[in-house]
């Protein structure tokens, strides 16, 4: 057998070892470091081609952030990183159950497995990313087509410099750090009871977002904290008391989370808020004026009162009632 041959001979069978991989043999864990896998096992499952790139993504970032160099595990030491998370009851099951359904083939592995492994992933790295600059959004008030699939939470890596040193700094090392900052906070700025606080544990990252970006000095962050005073000034005029979490205000502390806001919109919102502050009558609560303005600016547009509809009845930035 000449050199050649063989060199011809063992790359055929590689690729037919990788297209037999990605065709279906394996555990689901194995296709969660295999870029084209996983893209191909999400869209066998009926997900759209963008949305499992996007999702793939999605997975990296969380990987990645429970972590310590960064990097990607191989699939056995991320099972271990997995395995030596602590938390809550809840968490703890929670990742006993990924470990489960990771080690599943994927033969036997159906949609809802897979969205409850990537929710799941999200979820962890966001409350305890050991380093990285990713942070857990909310995939239906940034994401409906994702949204439909089951996806609950985004995991966009914020790049800009500001948010990569509040995400390195050591106030945001766990979620102990975490929770004991946004109290200081609620505190600080006379927001409320952060004891008695519903926030969700997975937004507990973007809130403290918000709040370092408030008390930033930089230059570069004069856009984030002009946006950040305009919304405390909304809360503290609301008539039912100055308090971050009630119901009738809104809970903007989310789109810190979104790298497109950050980039594209904060300026425009920022405006937005300051408008509904501005327009607050005396008897009226945030959410009541928001809606109001929102009504005058649509007018008679129909498609324009669908698209506010769809804001009322989605649990984004106010909790639905």
């Amino acid at each position: 057998m000449t050199r050649s041959f063989r060199v011809i001979l063992l790359s055929i069978l590689l690729a037919f070892s990788l297209s037999a991989h990605a065709a279906g043999a394996g555990k689901l864990i194995d296709y969660l470091f295999n870029d084209s896998g996983l893209v191909e096992v999400l869209t066998k499952n009926g997900f759209e081609q963008s949305s499992a790139v996007k999702l793939r993504t999605y997975v990296q970032n969380s990987i990645k952030g429970l972590n310590y160099s960064q990097s990607m595990p191989t699939p056995a030491q991320f099972k271990k990183i997995i395995t030596e998370l602590g938390g809550t009851p809840k968490e703890v099951a929670l990742r006993k159950k990924i470990l489960i359904l990771m080690d599943k083939p994927t033969t036997n592995v159906g949609k809802e497995d897979i969205t409850e492994v990537i929710n799941g992933l999200i979820y962890l790295s966001n409350r305890f990313t050991r380093s990285g600059n990713s942070v857990l959004g909310c995939a239906t008030c940034f994401d409906a087509k994702l949204a439909s699939h089951g996806i609950k939470f985004t995991m966009e890596a914020l790049s800009d410099s500001a948010s990569k040193q509040i995400l390195s700094s050591n106030m945001m090392k766990s979620a102990r750090d975490i929770r004991v900052y946004n109290a200081a906070q609620v505190r600080k700025l006379k927001l409320g009871d952060y004891s008695k606080a519903t926030i969700s544990p997975a937004e507990e990252k973007s809130l403290a977002l918000a709040f370092s970006y408030g008390e930033s000095k930089s230059k570069k962050t004069k856009p984030h904290r002009l946006f950040f005073q305009n919304y405390i000034n909304l809360i503290k005029k609301n008539p039912n008391g100055a308090n971050i979490f009630d119901d009738s205000n809104p809970q903007l502390w989310r789109l810190y989370s979104n790298k497109k806001f950050q980039e594209e919109y904060m300026v425009t919102w920022s405006s937005f808020i300051k408008e509904v502050s501005d327009n607050m009558k005396p008897d009226e609560t945030p959410r009541e004026t928001w809606y109001r303005i929102l009504r005058k600016k649509a007018g008679d547009n129909p498609v324009l009162n669908r698209y506010v509809d769809m804001l009322q009845n989605k649990n984004c930035f106010f909790k639905v009632k």
